[in-house]
């Protein structure tokens, strides 16, 4: 198989098992099934709103204190489109193994900070992502850190989402606004004068993995960037 083709039949490494609520209602762990244990710093509790009839995941960092907790709404598998769920329940994942995690070096106050988003977002004078690049656009576009936020552009190819929340506050795929507060508390050191932003829904990944994802790194490491916050979509 070619790298530009569909990944091969390979899971992604440990990662923390699904929760039984989510396998319940036909979720499969396709990213993580063979692992031992979960994650040290999250634990998961889900129940079905019966009036929704969605599915409601809390998170809760062990390491933050008790009311430091996130919460949303998760849709249902049956949810998506037939289509969608088709694609899911057969695509071939990658394995990852290992994991490129670095530990920290400097006290988070006193880091460098880069967004990394697959929200694929780009400035109006930059062109869009090719939603019809077979495989998935792999390019990427640069960021200014100045940037209002509100004025991205957002050219993410997959339906499989509701994007209303996404288009109505590109925060939520792009948090530059929220890290400029966490600027200013202090509770980061400082803002990459640039960012990152690739599309997310790369069904062949091959030439993300050796061209441009190497390449977007050795910018961060020239920006001498000392955390990488990716957000996923």
């Amino acid at each position: 198989m070619e790298d530009d083709e569909d990944p091969t039949g390979q899971a992604f490494g440990a990662v923390q098992p699904i929760p039984p609520a989510l396998a319940a209602e036909g979720f499969e762990a396709a990213a993580g099934a063979g692992a031992d244990e979960p994650w040290d710093e999250i634990s998961w509790n889900a129940s079905i709103e019966a009036r929704t009839g969605k599915i409601v995941m809390t998170a809760e960092f062990t390491s933050l204190a008790p009311e430091a907790r996130m919460e949303t709404v998760m849709a249902r598998f049956s949810d998506l489109s037939l289509k969608n769920q088709l694609y899911m329940r057969t695509y071939r994942y990658r394995r990852l193994d290992p994991v490129p995690f670095a530990p920290l070096a400097e006290p988070l106050s006193e880091c460098r900070v880069a967004l990394v988003t697959t929200g694929g977002v780009y400035q109006k004078d930059q062109p869009a992502f090719d939603d019809e690049f077979k495989g998935g656009d792999f390019s990427y576009r640069l960021i200014g850190n100045g940037i209002d936020v509100a004025t991205l552009g957002i050219a993410h190819k997959s339906d499989a989402f509701d994007q209303s929340g996404f288009l109505a506050d590109r925060n939520l795929g792009f948090p530059l606004d929220r890290f400029r507060e966490l600027l200013a508390t202090g509770e980061i050191g400082e803002l990459n004068a640039r960012h990152l932003s690739f599309m997310g829904s790369i069904t062949a990944p091959g030439r993300l993995m050796k061209e441009t994802a190497p390449e977007a790194a050795e910018l961060l490491v020239a920006d001498r960037v000392d955390l990488a916050f990716l957000v996923p979509l």
